[in-house]
C-alpha cells in the first residue's frame, strides 16, 4: 500500500515545471517577433533598391533617346524643384513646341529628379526615395561615351546608393 501512495505523489506537473515551460515558450515567441520585424525591414529595403534600379534605368533610356543632348545630362546632386525649366516639353500645349536636344535634356533631368526625390506628392503617389540625391557623370573619354548614374538615399539607419554605368 505504501507503493501506491508513491505513484500518486509523482502524478501531475508541478508549478515550477509550468513556469519554466512558460518562460521557454515566451523567449521563443519573442524570437519569432524579432525575426518578423527584421523581415519587414528587409522587405522595405528591397522595395527602395528596386525603385533606385528603375529610376537609373529610366534615366539611361532618356539619355539613349536624346543622344544629341548628351552633354546637358552631366549633372550634380542639386535638387529639382519648381516648374519644369522649359515649356517645350509640355505635351498639353495646343501647338506643340519643339525642344532643342539640350532643352529636352533639362526637362528630362527635372522630371527624373522630381520623381527620384518625391516622397509626398500625390501626383507621383510617393514613388520617390527618402532624402534622395541623384547625379549623372558623363565621361567623354570613353568610346562610346559612358554615363554613370548614381542615386543615394537614406534607409532607416543606413545610407544606401545604387550606381550604373551605361555606354551610349
Amino acid at each position: 500500500m505504501h507503493h501506491i501512495t508513491r505513484i500518486n505523489a509523482i502524478r501531475g506537473i508541478s508549478l515550477i515545471e509550468t513556469l519554466v515551460t512558460i518562460v521557454i515558450i515566451s523567449v521563443g515567441m519573442l524570437g519569432i517577433a524579432a525575426l518578423y520585424v527584421e523581415s519587414l525591414k528587409a522587405g522595405q529595403t528591397a522595395v527602395m533598391r528596386t525603385r533606385a534600379v528603375a529610376f537609373a534605368a529610366d534615366m539611361a533610356d532618356r539619355i539613349r533617346t536624346n543622344q544629341a543632348g548628351g552633354v546637358a545630362y552631366d549633372v550634380g546632386p542639386e535638387a529639382a524643384g519648381g516648374a519644369p525649366p522649359n515649356a517645350c516639353a509640355d505635351t498639353t500645349l495646343a501647338p506643340a513646341l519643339i525642344c532643342t536636344p539640350d532643352e529636352m535634356a533639362l526637362n528630362d533631368i527635372w522630371a527624373w529628379k522630381t520623381m527620384v526625390g518625391n516622397t509626398d506628392d500625390a501626383q507621383f503617389q510617393r514613388i520617390g526615395l527618402p532624402n534622395a540625391t541623384a547625379t549623372i557623370d558623363r565621361n567623354p573619354a570613353t568610346v562610346p561615351v559612358t554615363y554613370t548614374i548614381t542615386i543615394n538615399w537614406a534607409d532607416k539607419n543606413d545610407d544606401l546608393s545604387y550606381s550604373i554605368s551605361v555606354a551610349i
